[in-house]
């Protein structure tokens, strides 16, 4: 992940520059993806899906303060991708018709 290689660069005295290009160009690319999930999913699905979004953005805040190396980049993210993919997977699964034998 681009916040992470950003705060190593710090932690290890280098320019952060190039991982934060790249952290930003993601970030774009993740928030039109992000938009279009809500756009077709379920309220639980579309939930879960700003939860993660919350947390990529503190994440990606905390990455751009030019003092934090990696030990300030502890953001909870696991868990609310856990949730998205269980709200995600369960959204698939809405309104698909069973075929009977």
């Amino acid at each position: 992940m681009s916040a992470r290689d950003a705060g190593q660069a710090r932690d290890e005295g280098r320019d952060p520059a190039e991982a934060l290009w790249a952290m930003e160009a993601s970030g774009n690319k993740r928030s039109v993806l992000f938009e279009t999930f809500v756009l077709l999913s379920h309220d639980a699905a579309a939930t879960a899906a700003h939860a993660v979004n919350q947390r990529t953005w503190e994440l990606l805040r905390a990455a751009r303060e030019p003092g934090n190396g990696t030990a300030q980049l502890g953001i909870p993210l696991v868990e609310a991708l856990d949730g998205l993919r269980e709200a995600a997977r369960s959204d698939l699964a809405t309104g698909r018709a069973t075929r009977a034998r």
